[in-house]
């Protein structure tokens, strides 16, 4: 020990307000503080170190601004060494431009510049900046774009990317461009040179997309009425689950990430829960999480108040579709259209399945791109039908599809009826418009099952 300091142990595995208010420097993990109600416990310390994982930035915001002489630090390290290796100190996060999602500070004909992605333009940000930063510090250009180009190895094109500064009109600006993050981690040094410092490990590619988890995470924790968020990314469903601890209801959350999100990465589902499972280290089991959720999506599903539509042949945004009217409706019933006969659910395998799909496609004008799809989606739906039995049922079964087509279902004693959404898959497939026609009218389908118009 020096300085005549001391250690403190812990009588138990969590420490005690009265322990804590011993202690001058402590160590907590990130997750045990965010779940902390109140700081009091910390006013005799002077500093706060964490690692392991990532604070959320309500928690900082409230440690800073509860005890703003406070000094906290995250500490990184390998997993393999057991101990830290460097640290970083934690500003408070109002700092931050509350819209700003991302950006890039570099040195361009002695003029600092930075490129930074945001939902909007930020004529504030750089007073924000002036106002914490000292002169020599403050960027002279401020561009907004939508990402940033890429060399041919998935390095940053710093080159491209400065002439897009001079030369407006370059492609780099046009919506068009395909922008996404690389999921490296990165700094700057003096010079302008990028410093590789790791990749986000909860990046993932979803439909041809590159979604980080952690963005959507954040986007999450900045509702006023929520406290934490985990957003978890099912391989085989293809689709995104949000769990979040707060007191917003589900349509105010989707809603939210609706208006901060691009289309792509809002969630799938959202799932409140009172609390997290926690690993023995006090992190969050993200995997016990996923096993949670599950547990009461499908006893919900179970008991009946659970509205299911999978992916016809030309329904290939149907399963996701489904997941909006979950909170909307308490029918007890399922709805399903399987896209292929159901007779045939235990026969075929893959190849089959899609042989068959090809089969019934050719009069369609599909590219081989949205016939891939198709065909994995309505697969997965397959699947999820050997899943559910309906046939084992003890509520009724209404059979939803696009064009009236039974597909063999109106010979299950448990389907009640098949009923017709719309037009045909033909104009589905080659109209993207009528998309939203489908959706409608599946909508006003539901609402007279609701009513009990339909019998």
């Amino acid at each position: 020990m020096v300085n005549n300091s001391q250690l403190l142990l812990c009588e138990n595995s969590i420490f005690t307000e009265s322990e804590m208010m011993q202690c001058s420097n402590a160590y907590v993990m990130p997750a045990f503080l965010s779940r902390l109600s109140s700081f009091d416990c910390f006013q005799n310390v002077e500093r706060i170190q964490y690692g392991g994982e990532a604070l959320n930035s309500k928690t900082i915001e409230q440690l800073i601004q509860t005890y703003p002489k406070l000094q906290l630090y995250q500490e990184y390290g390998l997993t393999e060494q057991s101990v830290y290796s460097t640290s970083f100190r934690v500003e408070s996060v109002a700092s931050y431009h509350k819209d700003l999602r991302a950006c890039v500070c570099l040195v361009h004909e002695n003029k600092l510049t930075l490129f930074y992605i945001a939902n909007r333009n930020l004529p504030d940000l750089q007073w924000l900046m002036e106002s914490r930063l000292p002169s020599y510090m403050i960027p002279k250009n401020f561009i907004k774009i939508d990402g940033f180009p890429l060399t041919r190895t998935g390095k940053i094109d710093r080159k491209n990317l400065l002439d897009a500064l001079t030369k407006r009109e370059n492609h780099y600006f046009s919506e068009k461009r395909a922008w996404y993050n690389t999921g490296d981690q990165c700094s700057f040094d003096k010079t302008g040179s990028i410093i590789f410092k790791g990749r986000n490990d909860y990046q993932i590619k979803m439909r041809g997309y590159r979604v980080d988890l952690v963005e959507i995470e954040k986007v999450i924790e900045s509702h006023r009425n929520v406290i934490l968020c985990q957003a978890i990314y099912n391989t085989e469903m293809q689709s995104i689950t949000a769990y979040y601890i707060g007191s917003a209801d589900k349509d105010e959350i989707k809603k939210y990430c609706a208006k901060m999100l691009e289309t792509y990465k809002v969630p799938s589902r959202f799932m409140r829960l009172n609390e997290f499972p926690y690993t023995k280290n006090s992190k969050i089991d993200r995997s016990a999480l996923a096993q949670q959720g599950d547990k009461i999506y499908y006893e919900k599903k179970n008991s009946g108040r659970f509205l299911f539509i999978g992916a016809s042949s030309g329904g290939t945004f149907a399963y996701s579709t489904s997941l909006l009217f979950e909170e909307n409706f308490t029918i007890d019933i399922a709805l399903i259209d399987s896209g292929t006969f159901y007779h045939l659910i235990e026969k075929l395998n893959f190849d089959e399945h899609k042989m068959e799909l090809v089969k019934n496609l050719k009069e369609y004008d599909v590219d081989a791109v949205t016939l891939e799809e198709i065909c994995q989606r309505s697969w997965k739906t397959l699947q999820l039908l050997k899943f559910y039995e309906p046939v084992k049922s003890d509520k009724p079964v209404y059979v939803l599809s696009i064009d009236g087509s039974d597909l063999g279902w109106k010979n299950i004693a448990v389907v009640k009826k098949v009923l017709q959404i719309t037009g045909s898959h033909y104009t589905m497939l080659t109209e993207d418009k009528n998309v939203e026609n489908v959706l409608e009218a599946i909508l006003n389908i539901l609402r007279n099952l609701q009513s009990k118009s339909i019998k």
